[in-house]
């Protein structure tokens, strides 16, 4: 379906949940685009909401980012965020139009500026912003953007480009149980704008699969890892081989068993890293209403139930272990949209309740662990994802485990 609407062309895409729009313009050869009708999730007590988007140059002339703006509704002046200079830089990923990385020696001259977005090349911005508690949400967004380009003449020319209107999705995230019980554990690469899950779109397609994706890792009473002098121990670490449970009712849809696990520490790995063992041992359940859940990293031979069984919620289905592309034992975990790893589109989910007892960034559990001073006032928190850094305790599971 085609629209016109303020002098650029906007053309519908394919939404994946509630009754939202996600659109893409066509303006002065740029393209911008959101793939997907952004869904508000709740982390660290707010409401955020992640999202991309994506400016094609549809011209022959390179082009440079100097703004990306997000406002509410076409018409209106209110800016709700903003990116420029060093900032929108680090919120931006250059693909080939097949989304493969820009940067690749056989995908862009050495003598090319590696910021600029060339022609027939996709330029990403990732955005993150938060809603105000109880506001109420305007009909629409649009972003304003100025890219630069250079003339046969040498001038720096910039031009004005707005598109890429989107609605929010009404759709609640999935409400689940944790995967894992009691704690401490260590958050990380969660719930944050610069974190790797959120930025992991591989197999040449602009999914992120792991757009909500978390890894955990279990502290000891020191506030470390791992305890002991030899931490290349898989036992040395306080998680390995804890339980991992089924967040909700499902069926087993796909799972592999039998990665090797890797040398904690080491930045080497037991098998070769590809599509097949990246995950290590893993297990995906079909949960229902489109909803699929990933586990990764598990010890071999532990996963439990088989390729089609029907597993319940609480149910154990292996455990954590450090198999696939792990330097130490954790728990990856993520909602998609297919039964697929990589090739599915991330789906936001919050957890009935959990407690948070402090945080810690990746310098200081190295260093220091999570001392006194990272404690904090414990907050419970409901119907949330766990924030990037954050320590947090979930409920013990009821029943055996054995």
């Amino acid at each position: 379906m085609l629209l016109r609407a303020m002098g650029f062309l906007i053309l519908l895409l394919p939404v994946a949940f509630g009754n939202a729009l996600a659109a893409g313009s066509l303006a002065d050869g740029v393209r911008l685009s959101v793939r997907n009708a952004p869904v508000p999730v709740r982390v660290n007590g707010n409401r955020e909401v992640f999202y991309e988007l994506h400016i094609e140059n549809q011209g022959e002339r390179p082009i440079k980012l100097v703004q990306v703006s997000l406002r509410e509704n076409p018409g209106d002046d209110k800016i709700r965020a903003s990116y420029d200079g060093a900032e929108l830089l680090g919120n931006l990923q250059i693909f080939d139009g097949d989304y493969r990385a820009a940067g690749r020696d056989y995908l862009r001259d050495e003598k090319e500026d590696p910021n600029s977005i060339g022609s027939s090349m996709v330029g990403v911005v990732f955005l993150q912003f938060v809603l105000d508690e109880d506001e109420t949400l305007p009909d629409s967004w649009l972003h304003d953007v100025i890219v630069q380009r250079t003339s046969a003449d040498g001038q720096r020319i910039e031009t004005p480009v707005s598109g890429g209107v989107f609605t929010l999705s009404q759709r609640e995230p999935l409400t689940i149980r944790p995967p894992l019980q009691g704690g401490p554990w260590w958050v990380f690469e969660s719930m944050e704008n610069a974190a790797v899950h959120r930025r992991a779109m591989v197999l040449q397609s602009p999914l992120i699969s792991q757009r909500y994706g978390v890894d955990y890792m279990k502290l000891g009473e020191s506030g470390s890892t791992f305890g002991g002098d030899d931490p290349t121990r898989q036992e040395a670490w306080y998680g390995y081989g804890e339980p991992v449970f089924a967040v909700a009712d499902g069926v087993v849809t796909d799972l592999i068993d039998g990665v090797p696990e890797n040398t904690p520490l080491s930045p080497e790995r037991a098998v070769p890293m590809t599509i097949d063992t990246i995950n290590g041992n893993y297990v995906i359940l079909d949960i229902g209403s489109g909803y699929y859940a990933v586990y990764g990293h598990m010890i071999p031979n532990s996963i439990r139930p088989s390729l089609g069984q029907r597993v319940s919620r609480g149910d154990v289905i292996g455990l954590l272990g450090n198999s696939g592309n792990s330097e130490g034992p954790h728990l990856h975990f993520h909602l998609g949209t297919e039964n697929m790893v990589f090739e599915a589109e991330g789906l936001p989910y919050a957890y009935e309740q959990f407690k948070v007892l402090g945080r810690v960034d990746m310098e200081q559990i190295q260093v220091s662990g999570f001392s006194e001073e990272q404690k904090m006032e414990t907050l419970q928190r409901r119907d949330e994802i766990p924030g990037n850094f954050t320590v947090v305790e979930f409920p013990e599971t009821a029943g055996s485990v054995d």
